[in-house]
């Protein structure tokens, strides 16, 4: 839910373009034991997303949320719906945003809990930008801080810098857990057929 919603229309489809408020989710989810299996399950999730407008094109994105079981079977392999990015509106222009890059999904599938906020500054104009080769080519550039918290990893913090250009966005991350892991990756996501 999003109070103040602006949208338009394709065909029957109402797409969301923008709104001034935080876009809310929960989700209930139950699955019954039938036949003696051991699929029975109760899950509840939510999640706040909401995009700030800054001054000068400058935007910050911000996403909090949880969720956690309250019966779970022992063969139970559901993720959970809202700790991955599906429900972001088109304002929303980050592949990278909203996401872990680099946390296995072992980590958060095999909690019972989890707890999470992920953070993204974008500006056309940061470090790159005042070298003038690079600032004809990189539209916007992003700075990324995530944390999350489950049972079986603790608090993981996830920090990096990204850029956004015509045909594709790319990222450099570094992960730190509680076992004094350090992970260090790159994501790079294509623009393709977009208008």
């Amino acid at each position: 839910w999003t109070p103040a919603q602006y949208y338009y229309r394709q065909g029957k489809r109402r797409i969301p373009l923008y709104s001034r408020y935080p876009t809310f989710i929960f989700c209930y989810e139950r699955g019954y034991d039938l036949e003696h299996g051991d699929t029975h399950f109760e899950r509840i999730e939510g999640d706040v997303r909401f995009r700030i407008a800054l001054y000068a094109m400058r935007t910050l994105y911000v996403r909090a949320g949880g969720g956690f079981f309250t019966q779970r079977g022992k063969d139970c392999f559901l993720d959970y719906d809202f700790f991955r990015f599906n429900y972001m509106p088109q304002e929303w222009s980050d592949e990278l945003c909203g996401e872990f890059q680099l946390l296995s999904s072992r980590w958060y599938n095999e909690s019972r809990y989890y707890a999470h906020i992920t953070t993204s500054y974008e500006s056309p104009m940061l470090f790159l930008s005042r070298i003038s080769l690079l600032s004809r080519v990189i539209q916007k550039e992003r700075l990324y801080f995530n944390v999350l918290s489950v049972r079986s990893l603790g608090i993981y913090t996830e920090l990096g810098y990204g850029i956004s250009t015509h045909l594709f966005d790319a990222g450099l991350f570094t992960g730190i857990s509680r076992h004094n892991t350090i992970k260090f990756g790159c994501k790079i996501a294509f623009h393709l057929f977009e208008n």
